[in-house]
């Protein structure tokens, strides 16, 4: 066969068989870890069957053994080519991720920190410029881990206010909880049962739940029965409505913001440092 002709053929069936592997490698990487954040889980999507795939060349059996031969061997020879493909496309995933969450994020901003499908808490949030939302399931490792820096935003720094979405994705049983803080908000008590139950260890079944409340010192039969409120599951629902929009699949996730918008960003998992200067600077955007 032609020199060139042949040439060309096994770079573009090195570079097909690149794309499938770049694409499939990617997609394994980008997936949340659990690394800093805990994620519901989705099954990855399996890899092509290039079996089943039939291809006519024109070459004879014994020119396509050579080629696949030299496919192998140029990519065996120059892993450097695969891998910067790999990381361009990660990269440009992330880059898409992050504007699909701060876009999300600046469409919803007023609904976030509005306390009607959340709550609000701060040491003066009246008058704070600064809103720290949180995405949190109460099954969620890295939320437990995150929970002393949340609470002392909630007591120490009057210029920020800490908002609460119930974002339940990892178990059944997170959604029981969810709608029992929600719930414990019409009781004057969503903060100390909040933390309760995110520091507690184990899965929280609905008995436990209950006991947790009766712990502290809520009406049990009134919290039962505001738990199935409609309320609280449009409260739910409006939640995921915006981590779908945000692109969010694992807790925690913060969003640092001024209330008027002009400074947002958005941090997936736990990175308490990141959100110490997010919050920082934010204070010195307004």
């Amino acid at each position: 066969m032609p020199r060139n002709f042949a040439l060309i053929t096994i770079l573009a069936s090195a570079f097909i068989l690149g794309m499938i592997t770049v694409s499939f490698v990617s997609a394994q990487n980008s997936a949340p870890t659990a690394e800093h954040s805990d994620h519901a889980e989705r099954p990855f999507d399996t890899p092509p069957d290039l079996s089943l795939v039939e291809v006519e060349t024109g070459f004879t059996p014994a020119q396509e053994d050579d080629i696949n031969a030299l496919i192998e061997a140029f990519l065996l020879n120059n892993p450097e080519i695969m891998m910067a493909g790999v990381e361009r496309l990660q990269q440009r995933q992330r880059l898409a991720q992050q504007e699909m969450a701060l876009t999300g994020a600046a469409s919803n901003l007023q609904n976030l920190i509005a306390e009607r499908n959340g709550y609000v808490a701060g040491a003066n949030p009246d008058d704070a410029k600064v809103a720290v939302i949180e995405f949190f399931d109460y099954h969620c490792g890295f939320c437990k881990q995150a929970s002393n820096l949340v609470r002392s935003f909630t007591q120490d720094d009057p210029d920020v206010l800490i908002a609460f979405r119930e974002y339940p994705i990892l178990r059944p049983e997170s959604e029981i909880a969810a709608a029992a803080a929600l719930a414990a908000r019409e009781q004057g008590t969503y903060i100390d049962f909040h933390f309760a139950m995110l520091n507690s260890n184990g899965t929280l079944s609905r008995e436990r739940i209950l006991q947790i409340a009766k712990a502290n010192k809520l009406d049990v039969k009134k919290l039962e029965a505001d738990m199935e409120s409609q309320s609280i599951g449009n409260a739910l629902f409006e939640t995921h409505r915006i981590a779908d929009e945000m692109g969010i699949t694992g807790t925690p996730t913060f969003v640092i913001a001024t209330l008027d918008g002009e400074f947002l960003e958005v941090i997936s998992g736990y990175a308490p440092e990141r959100v110490k200067i997010a919050v920082e600077n934010a204070k010195r955007a307004r």
